[in-house]
């Protein structure tokens, strides 16, 4: 899922008797495109007029909250501000609250909110303790009978929070957000949606295409242990665990809480099914918290009676990964669960169903998908959206003329039914680069990414990939280095000195580096850490094409991880030794990791990120 967006700029005349303050105005744009593609369900992009600003005050490891503010509406002007107390000087940041609903819950407490009572209970407050004690508003328990967001009695939309980087003092200069980069806020609850895509055969007597199991898929009755309620601001991302669960469901499970269509779609497989229109939003739950799914379908079958016929079943479901284990659901995600095949009968009764084990190992396959727009680099016109899942793919090969993926795109702007045309839809890169695809396919949307594969000639090692659609155009930079050798290596990401006592100042990667992580095929032996300031002293020269500048110290191998957070815009990465004489297995391996760029809060305090993906090859022996 990705977010809507606020613009903030200062035009608002402050009365006369307010000299101490500063007025901000708010501008709302949420409405400009749609992302993601928005098949139904709530107004996943709208955002009130009148959200809360939160002031906080940074002074070494302290951010305390220091002022609570409502933004007012001018209808005169249809213009929204806010009024800030000027400070002339000092670090602040500002935490936009928005979709808020009636009440809140502060230190287990129930209130209404309200500026009197944000500034009662939050001013003095560290932003972190904020962040684990504002709570939003209770589900009913032991059951929510209404769904929350979707239901025609829920009054407020999907609650949206959103941190400003650091700004020096508040005065007439102040930005939060502007016109060119708005801000984004994050959606506090994730989506679910719910697929049928039965496997299929071909019938060599009508040579149509026909479902092994006849599996109609009702919908879902019961969403179990969900959070009843979330964090209004999440600051480290971890979900609560210490609050309470319930269920939601509808009328005693005489109605379908999330109710199934038929995909009739020319890129669709015969027989899907799909909750796009009837989506669910939650809270986020860790991965040991036990969420689990009631779903009803009707199955037809030999039951043993020697002919086929129709029983309706209920299946219990859990958010599980390919291993099984249990996978915890994260705010301003949308998760697709995709049924592939039922192999017997459930059960008669929901209650059956709940006192079960979860069906996924013997009775259903299915997969789990986690579409997170927020990870695209994504540009939009106002009409429709392109968008690709990194800007820049680096490969460490020694086989240039293969095919890498490089690359997936995504857009709605097939969803809009032609009204934009003509359109310009192309995909071209630079001489010495080959992609497997001239043009962005029809189905690609972000439930579809669309895969773009390259090769390069072997005299190339840079180039770029152009992705145009209509007036937008995004452009992917690739490159090639050399294939890892079976010893080892580390791969620094980040600008350093080459010569510190001469001044020479040399740029390996030119990218502030937030954060990376390492896909879980290669985890073991792809590890990543913050980067150092300087060169330690087991460099033994530089070698030029990826940064790699020597080989790795196993002094420096501790603390190393598969996903690690940089601070200070720099990443380093080690490629362990897979010789035979370091106990390896002296065999090629493959592996891929990604990091997260953005802009130096130093320059362009932004929240903007986009991707990188880095696929390594290493040698055997």
């Amino acid at each position: 899922m990705f977010a809507c967006t606020n613009d903030m700029d200062i035009s608002q005349p402050v009365e006369p008797g307010l000299e101490d303050k500063v007025s901000i105005s708010l501008f709302t744009r949420a409405q400009d495109y749609s992302i993601p593609v928005t098949r139904g369900g709530a107004n996943e992009t709208g955002i009130e007029k009148t959200p809360y600003v939160l002031v906080f005050k940074v002074d070494g490891t302290s951010t305390k909250c220091i002022e609570t503010v409502r933004a007012v509406e001018d209808l005169t002007t249809d213009k929204r501000y806010v009024l800030l107390t000027r400070q002339a000087t000092g670090t602040y940041r500002f935490l936009i609250l928005a979709n808020n609903g009636t009440h809140f819950y502060f230190e287990d407490q129930r209130y209404e909110w309200s500026e009197s009572n944000l500034e009662t209970y939050l001013v003095g407050k560290e932003l972190s303790y904020i962040s684990e004690n504002l709570l939003t508003d209770k589900l009913d328990s032991p059951q929510q009978n209404t769904v929350p967001y979707t239901s025609s009695g829920w009054d407020h939309l999907l609650p949206m929070s959103y941190l400003t980087d650091p700004v020096s003092g508040i005065n007439d200069n102040t930005k939060i957000g502007e016109v060119g980069s708005p801000l984004q806020m994050v959606r506090g609850v994730a989506k679910l949606v719910f697929i049928n895509e039965p496997e299929l055969y071909l019938d060599s007597s009508t040579s149509s295409q026909m479902r092994y199991n006849k599996f109609v898929m009702g919908g879902v009755v019961s969403i179990m242990n969900t959070p009843r309620q979330g964090k209004v601001y999440n600051m480290d991302d971890n979900p609560l665990t210490t609050i309470g669960l319930t269920e939601v469901a509808k009328n005693d499970y005489s109605d379908m809480l999330l109710s199934m269509q038929d995909v009739n779609e020319s890129w669709a497989p015969p027989y899907m099914q799909a909750s796009w229109g009837d989506p669910c939003y939650v809270h986020e739950t860790a991965a040991d918290g036990g969420l689990f799914f009631i779903i009803k379908g009707d199955l037809t079958a030999d039951f043993g009676t020697g002919t086929e016929e129709t029983r309706t079943f209920y299946y219990k479901m859990a958010p599980v990964d390919n291993n099984f284990a249990q996978i915890g659901i994260e705010r301003n995600h949308s998760y697709e669960f995709r049924i592939i095949n039922v192999r017997g009968p459930g059960h008669s009764t929901v209650a059956e169903a709940m006192a079960a084990p979860p069906s996924n190992k013997l009775l259903l396959d299915y997969e789990v998908t986690s579409v997170d727009l927020s990870s695209h680099h994504v540009i939009a016109n106002g009409h429709y959206y392109l968008g690709v899942s990194n800007s820049r793919y680096i490969t460490y090969t020694d086989e240039p003329g293969t095919w890498q993926q490089a690359f997936s795109i995504v857009t709605d702007y097939f969803s809009q039914s032609g009204a934009w045309s003509p359109i310009r839809n192309e995909i071209l890169s630079t001489q010495g680069i080959t992609c497997d695809v001239s043009a962005i396919s029809s189905s690609a949307d972000a439930s579809h990414p669309q895969v773009v594969n390259v090769k390069f000639d072997n005299s190339i090692s840079t180039g770029w990939v152009e992705v145009w659609l209509g007036d937008l155009t995004l452009t992917v930079r690739v490159d090639r280095s050399g294939v890892v050798p079976v010893g080892g290596e580390r791969l620094i990401y980040y600008k350093y000195y080459k010569d510190p006592g001469a001044g020479n100042e040399w740029w390996e990667y030119e990218h502030y580096l937030i954060n990376g992580n390492v896909d879980s095929g290669a985890s073991s032996w792809i590890k990543l850490a913050p980067g150092s300031e300087t060169i330690p002293s087991a460099a033994v020269g530089y070698t030029s094409g990826g940064g790699a500048y020597f080989s790795p110290d196993p002094a420096v191998l501790t603390n190393v991880t598969d996903v690690v957070t940089s601070g200070i815009g720099k990443i380093q990465v080690y490629i362990t030794d897979n010789s035979i004489a370091a106990g390896g297995t002296g065999q090629v391996r493959n592996g891929t990791f990604y990091l997260s760029t953005g802009y130096h809060p130093s320059y362009a305090p932004q929240n903007w990120t986009d991707r990188i993906k880095i696929d390594i090859k290493q040698a055997g022996s």
